[in-house]
């Protein structure tokens, strides 16, 4: 159930880049991407 959790905040992280213009939306898609690999590294 976590790491759905947390591949939801990369469809946010791509909503909020699309919704609010964000000049630099690479940064928080490597952010949320560490997110992620860092659950995944918890689950294996």
């Amino acid at each position: 159930m976590l790491s759905i959790k947390r591949g939801s905040l990369l469809f946010g992280i791509l909503f909020g880049a699309i919704l609010f213009r964000e000049k630099q939306p690479f940064h928080h898609f490597i952010a949320g991407a560490l997110m992620v690999a860092g659950v995944a590294l918890i689950v294996v």
